[in-house]
């Protein structure tokens, strides 16, 4: 089968790990187009001119391909300005919609945008009629679609690399020397992801119980005015850690090493694939209970749940936590036994191409 493949392919991020895995796979067995929306787009969607180029350049490609696909793969956008550019994509295929399967990664795209502008609901809606089939991570994001939508939604939850399942052995090693207990935070480093929450959290933890604690963040600034400020902050700090941006095989160290992974955010997640890839890396979760991370985390099954993002409620969780090894522990290794069950990539390729072809 003949596919146009438009998603994230140079782009930092869960998102684009995944597009790229996926268009790997399917690249086997299908003659692929890939167009990168990379370049048409940026983390927060924000207007410039030479997006606008970027954008032009883009739907150039999709034109002159459009004729020769059987089928169009496209994963779209939560931002205002990459929403106008998928409506001009929308628009460029409009003959051709029921071939379209999009992709939503993420939950904001609902009370961001369509909540917001009418307009755009509207607009959204009347196209997403005509689609082949709509892809959600989560159940939880069927709210977003109005009901006669629904019969073309499939559901098919994200993944964790084969690379980064951690085997029990060493998990049961690393849980044995619970006495230099490893925090981690993995995760693109915006403000709203809870950063600044965790550190102040960890400080006062720090404070009352005197152990061997070690909090290590891992990720990329968008902003070198935050990113100087972080640095500022931990700079005289010996047991915080900034690793910046890391490798794939980075990555999988500090989460093999990792006793309690902590994702406090307040950012509308779709389905945190950070959290996935703690699972299968055999850790404790403490994170948030928003929409998308409660499509696959149940607080006290897979970890703690945050029910506000502040340094005090932080540091109590992470407190209860070490309070309670075995506990942490037994979840640990649920967590890794879940992920082998729900979150293999081979289980993503096999939906993933079910809904496409």
């Amino acid at each position: 089968m003949k596919i146009i493949y438009i998603a994230p392919l140079s782009s930092l991020g869960g998102h684009s790990l995944v597009s790229k895995i996926l268009l790997k796979k399917l690249k086997e067995k299908n003659e692929v187009f890939p167009i990168d929306l990379s370049l048409s787009s940026n983390h927060y969607g924000n207007f410039s001119i030479s997006r606008i180029f970027k954008v032009l350049n883009l739907l150039k490609k999709i034109f002159y391909l459009k004729n020769q696909a059987q089928r169009i793969y496209l994963t779209i956008s939560q931002s205002f300005f990459g929403n106008l550019k998928d409506i001009l994509i929308y628009l460029l295929l409009f003959n051709q919609l029921d071939k379209v399967v999009i992709h939503l990664h993420g939950g904001s795209i609902g009370i961001n945008l369509f909540n917001r502008k009418k307009y755009l609901k509207i607009l959204n809606f009347f196209f997403y009629h005509k689609l082949k089939i709509i892809i959600i991570s989560g159940s939880s994001h069927y709210k977003i679609f109005p009901k006669s939508l629904h019969k073309k939604i499939k559901v098919i939850r994200n993944f964790a690399q084969s690379s980064i399942f951690n085997n029990y052995k060493n998990i049961e090693k690393k849980f044995t020397n619970y006495q230099q207990v490893r925090i981690l935070f993995l995760s693109n480093m915006l403000p709203e992801k809870g950063y600044i929450e965790l550190f102040h959290g960890f400080k006062l933890l720090s404070k009352k119980i005197k152990r061997n604690l070690i909090l290590e963040f891992a990720g990329k600034f968008y902003s070198t005015k935050f990113r100087n400020q972080f640095e500022v902050l931990i700079k005289n700090e010996e047991n915080i850690i900034y690793h910046g941006e890391v490798s794939d095989k980075t990555k999988n160290h500090l989460l093999r090493n990792a006793h309690i992974f902590c994702l406090p955010t307040s950012f509308l997640e779709g389905q945190p694939i950070s959290i996935i890839e703690a699972y299968a890396s055999g850790c404790f979760v403490l994170t948030s209970n928003k929409p998308g991370i409660k499509d696959i985390f149940k607080d006290g099954e897979n970890g703690f749940s945050l029910n506000k993002i502040n340094p005090l409620t932080i540091k109590r969780k992470l407190e209860n936590i070490l309070k309670n090894p075995d506990l942490c522990k037994k979840i640990a290794f649920e967590n890794r036994k879940l992920a082998g069950k729900c979150f293999k990539e081979e289980k993503y390729i096999e939906n993933i191409r079910n809904a496409i072809l």
